[in-house]
């Protein structure tokens, strides 16, 4: 039998093929096309672990907020903004594509999720991240649920079973002084917990 690789998208050994462009030599799953191994055709600079953060949240001012704080600090250097859960898989999938399918030094440090957004939930795509980490041996990055929702017995429940996570409440009031303060609690925990000093 021809030579297999494990396919990420297929979750099985699979024949392969190669193909060469964009400067580099793809290794492709013959079943369904996903990239199995990428080997560049020439050598580049080394380059230095590439840290990523996410954040999914569907209000615009508030991702952006959060998004510029955490730009400030130097353990950071992609910040990865997502509108909603679905958006926020699918980004968190390709960072752990480029770390262990194509051999990128990509660190993924955590995820601020909002509860409640369009398209997918937050729950549904904490969920489905902690699946694709289970079903590929994959570290689970850690999750801070940053929401509006009341905390009750349901969500502990889920924080538990979606360890490791943390739920933080941003409050509903419309006063800025008080969502500023919660974002600073988040961001303090945030770098007490995952950054380095």
């Amino acid at each position: 039998m021809a030579d297999q690789k494990y396919c990420v998208c297929c979750g099985e050994d699979v024949p392969f093929h190669s193909v060469e462009r964009n400067e580099r030599r793809e290794t492709i799953c013959s079943y369904c096309g996903f990239p199995l191994d990428i080997e560049p055709l020439w050598q580049g600079e080394d380059v230095s672990s590439d840290t990523v953060a996410f954040i999914a949240e569907d209000s615009v001012s508030l991702r952006t907020t959060i998004g510029s704080i955490l730009d400030q600090n130097k353990s950071i250097q992609r910040i990865v903004q997502c509108s909603d859960g679905a958006q926020l898989v699918k980004q968190v999938t390709k960072s752990y594509n480029e770390k262990y399918v194509n051999g990128r030094n990509v660190t993924p440090l955590f995820s601020i999720i909002d509860l409640n957004m369009p398209v997918m939930d937050g729950l549904t795509a904490a969920r489905s991240i902690r699946a694709i980490e289970q079903k590929n041996d994959i570290p689970p990055i850690p999750i801070i649920f940053f929401s509006s929702v009341m905390a009750n017995d349901r969500l502990r429940e889920a924080m538990t079973s979606l360890s490791p996570a943390v739920y933080i409440n941003k409050g509903k009031t419309k006063d800025s002084q008080d969502l500023i303060g919660r974002i600073n609690i988040l961001l303090n925990y945030i770098s007490d917990k995952y950054l380095k000093h």
